[in-house]
C-alpha cells in the first residue's frame, strides 16, 4: 500500500485540508503550494469528501498511514470534525496512524474518551524546526499517554539543544524540501543520532535540505562517508549483533576481496529498506553507492557493521576480485551439472 513518496510512510490520509501558519517551520510548507495550483484557498480548512474520508476503512493490507499530511489533525477549524475522524482510525487497528502536529497544547482535550494509555496502532508526534519550539512542544508531547512518541524535526532550522528522549519512541529529521530552502548542516543532525543511538530511540534521516522532496537521504560522516539511517520503532526484526558477521567480512577483505553492507530480510517477510524488493529481497547494498562503496579498509567495514550488525555480507566479483560465482540449485539439478561439468574438465577451484 505504498502511495506516497514521504519515505517514512505508505499512505496518506487526509481528512481535511488546509492550514494556517504558526511557527517558522511553515514558511515554506508544501500545501500551501498545492493547493494554490488547484486555486484553493490553503488557509480555509475543508473536510474532505465521504470517500477520502473514510477510504482507509477499505484498505485492508496493513500500511504507515500519515495522518492529514496535507493539515494540522488538531487545527481548531476541523473540530467539528474529529470525531468522525478518530471514529474512522478507531474502526482500522490494522493499519499505523502516524500524527503530527505544530498545536500540542490542543492534544488532550482532543483525544477521544476511551483513549486510556493510548491507542496501540496511533502514534503522537510533535515538529519541532528550532530551539525555541523545542522547548515548547516537546514537553507538551511528553506529558501527554500514547503507547509512541514521535519528534519530527523537519525542517530543521538551527542546531537544537541537548534532546531530552524521555517517551520518545522515534525521531524523524529533514531539510526543508523547497525552491527556496533554508539550509540545514548536517554537523546539526549528527548530535540527534548520537543522542537516540545512547537512548535507544529509533532514528530515520528524511532528506537534506533541498529543492525537492527526497534528495540527499545520507547523512555526510566526518570521514567524508555517506550513510543511511532509516529505522522505524515498530521494526519487526531489530538488528542483532552478530560477531560472526564481522569476523567473516573481515577475513573475505584480508584475502583482497572487496565487501559491503547488504539489507536483511525481516520477520514479516519484508526487507529492512522496507520497500517492495521482490526477488532483490535482502540481497541489495545497504550503502548509498552500492557496489562502488565496497572496501576491504578494515575501520569502514567495522563502522558498517557496529551500524548495520546484522547486515547480510556483500562481496564484488569479477576483475576486482578475482571471484567467479557459481549458483548452483540442487532442486533443479543444479549439483548434477556441476559434477558433470567436473567429471568433462576438472575440478573446480577453492569455493567458498
Amino acid at each position: 500500500m505504498k502511495d506516497t513518496p514521504i519515505a517514512w510512510a505508505d499512505s496518506t490520509c487526509n481528512f481535511w485540508v488546509g492550514c494556517t501558519k504558526v511557527s517558522a517551520g511553515c514558511k515554506h510548507c508544501y500545501m500551501f503550494a498545492a493547493l494554490k495550483r488547484y486555486g484553493k484557498d490553503p488557509e480555509t480548512v475543508r473536510r474532505t469528501s465521504a470517500k477520502t474520508f473514510t477510504a482507509p476503512l477499505h484498505w485492508h493490507a496493513p500500511g504507515r498511514i500519515f495522518t492529514c499530511s496535507m493539515s494540522d489533525f488538531f487545527h481548531e477549524d476541523a473540530d467539528d470534525w474529529r470525531t468522525d475522524a478518530w471514529d474512522v482510525i478507531r474502526r482500522t487497528p490494522q493499519h499505523t496512524w502516524i500524527m503530527l502536529t505544530k498545536r500540542p497544547e490542543r492534544i488532550a482535550a482532543w483525544l477521544p474518551p476511551d483513549w486510556g494509555d493510548g491507542w496501540p496502532h496511533v502514534w503522537l508526534g510533535v515538529s519541532i524546526e528550532n530551539r525555541r519550539e523545542q522547548a515548547q512542544r516537546l514537553p507538551i508531547l511528553q506529558q501527554i499517554p500514547a503507547t509512541q512518541r514521535v519528534l519530527s524535526l523537519e525542517p530543521l532550522l538551527e542546531p537544537l539543544d541537548p534532546l531530552d528522549l524521555t517517551g520518545i519512541a522515534w525521531v524523524i529529521v529533514g531539510g526543508e524540501s523547497s525552491p527556496d530552502h533554508r539550509p540545514m548542516e548536517h554537523a546539526w543532525v549528527w548530535p540527534i543520532r548520537d543522542a537516540c543511538q545512547r537512548a535507544d530511540v529509533a532514528f530515520f534521516f528524511k532528506q537534506s535540505a533541498a529543492p525537492k522532496p527526497e534528495q540527499g537521504t545520507a547523512l555526510l560522516h566526518e570521514d567524508g562517508t555517506l550513510w543511511e539511517h532509516r529505522a522505524w520503532p515498530d521494526d519487526r526484526r531489530a538488528p542483532v549483533w552478530r560477531p560472526d558477521l564481522l569476523i567473516h567480512a573481515l577475513s573475505y577483505a584480508a584475502r583482497g576481496w572487496p565487501v559491503f553492507p547488504c539489507h536483511t530480510p525481516t520477520l514479516d517477510g519484508g526487507c529492512s529498506c522496507r520497500k517492495d524488493c521482490g526477488k532483490n529481497l535482502g540481497k541489495h547494498p545497504r550503502t548509498l553507492h552500492g557496489l562502488t562503496d565496497a572496501t576491504t579498509d578494515e575501520a569502514t567495514i567495522r563502522r558498517w557493521w557496529q551500524q548495520f550488525p546484522d547486515a547480510n555480507i556483500g562481496i564484488v566479483t569479477g576483475a576486482v576480485s578475482g571471484l567467479v560465482v557459481l549458483d548452483e540449485d540442487s532442486y533443479k539439478g543444479g549439483d548434477v551439472s556441476r559434477r558433470e561439468l567436473e567429471d568433462s574438465y576438472s575440478p573446480l577451484p577453492e569455493t567458498v
